[in-house]
């Protein structure tokens, strides 16, 4: 049978942060991907600080900055005027910008750090069964077994991980049906802004990804086909023009599809020697760019902890504070994100109108403008209640040292 300390199972952004950080911990672990190929859609398209910073502990911030396109500023419009201007570099952050990467791009420079340090994606492998014991978690891979000290379900929105701790995903699914999918737009657009439309036909969010190409999420209109997978390109980018401003030029949609916004989480992020991170512990609306971010963040909290207790530095006590730390702030971002969805998506007229007043004026504030930008770039998270954290009064003299 084979042995590894870690199985990582999922080899998305969050399974291969995690397989990074282990083994820059000098950890052996194994990362296992069902699909034969890496995927090639742009899906998570925003890096906020505080995941541009969890790279630069790698060293491959650069790579990553090289790679994208910066944004430093976010707008909301409606009713023919700006409601909303953000100042993203503003942010109290040496990476105090939004990086713009297609999610594809964010995979192949991840797998290659990962190859750089000895690990790779073993990809055509599925888990279909764990089972756990007092020492360790014995895993069926396809034809074959592994024993693992420690496994990390990072398998998605439908992990089977999940399924086979038989944790149930709390929550709900939302009405609206949104589109997505990838445009080229020339027009009187700045490339390193965000612009999201309060449009009468429906919202609408436009992220550049740099020469001109943008990623583009929008409620789908009353006349879109509930039995299509995806809307026609020209459905799409007509789409784009009636909702944006006058002025530009669509052209070359693809990667289109409809979905719906679920928010679901997990009761417990760890069950024995099983943990779930990302999108298998909680799932959430695309709003603000959290998710992809969040699950990164997951990861950097829990692969220092299971390195010190591979390696016999501390006890297993340590890893219940992940669970401790972690759950409460994917809960706060689920809120958080709806709250904002459910603003953005009024239905009644008169709502929308008092939305919009509203959103003026508060925008204007000064606590707003700080506030909001250092939500969204995940630098405010706090762990004030965690067992690992205790007041600096409360510490004998001399004791506190970094």
């Amino acid at each position: 049978m084979e042995r590894t300390d870690c199985l990582i199972v999922g080899a998305g952004p969050v399974g291969l942060a995690t397989a990074c950080l282990l083994r820059h911990h000098g950890i052996d672990c194994r990362l296992v991907e069902k699909l034969e190929e890496p995927s090639v859609l742009t899906k998570a398209a925003g890096i906020w600080s505080r995941t541009t910073e969890v790279f630069d502990s790698l060293g491959i911030a650069q790579r990553f900055i090289e790679a994208g396109s910066l944004a430093h500023g976010g707008n909301i419009f409606g009713e023919g005027r700006r409601l909303v201007h953000l100042d993203l570099t503003a942010v109290d952050s040496p990476f105090n910008f939004l990086l713009m990467l297609p999610q594809h791009e964010t995979e192949r420079l991840l797998a290659e750090h990962l190859e750089q340090l000895g690990g790779k994606v073993e990809r055509g492998r599925a888990l279909t069964s764990l089972q756990q014991d007092a020492t360790g978690v014995d895993c069926v891979l396809g034809e074959s077994k592994l024993r693992a000290s420690f496994v990390v379900g990072c398998d998605g929105a439908h992990s089977t991980v999940r399924k086979q701790l038989g944790l149930a995903f709390e929550g709900r699914p939302e009405d609206d049906m949104w589109m997505v999918g990838d445009v080229v737009i020339r027009g009187p657009l700045p490339e390193d802004e965000i612009f999201v439309y309060l449009a009468e036909e429906g919202t609408m969010a436009l992220f550049p990804l740099g020469n001109h190409h943008y990623r583009v999420a929008a409620i789908a209109g009353p006349d879109h086909d509930p039995d299509s997978q995806a809307p026609t390109p020209e459905a799409f980018e007509s789409a784009i023009l009636k909702r944006g401003p006058a002025g530009l030029n669509v052209s070359q949609a693809k990667n289109l599809w409809y979905f719906r916004i679920h928010e679901r989480q997990v009761p417990q992020y760890q069950v024995g020697r099983v943990f779930l991170m990302g999108d298998a512990a909680h799932i959430h609306s695309p709003m603000g760019g959290q998710g992809m971010n969040t699950g990164i963040q997951d990861a950097f909290n829990l692969a220092w902890k299971l390195a010190l207790v591979i390696r016999g530095q501390a006890g297993e006590k340590l890893l219940e504070s992940y669970n401790i730390e972690r759950h409460p702030v994917a809960e706060k971002v689920i809120r958080g994100t709806a709250l904002g969805t459910h603003a953005m998506t009024l239905k009644s007229t008169v709502g929308q109108h008092i939305r919009n007043r509203v959103m003026g004026l508060v925008s204007k504030l000064p606590l707003f403008q700080s506030r909001v930008p250092r939500v969204a770039a995940e630098i405010d998270i706090h762990y004030r209640n965690s067992p690992l954290s205790v007041e600096p009064h409360s510490l004998p003299h001399g004791w506190l040292f970094h």
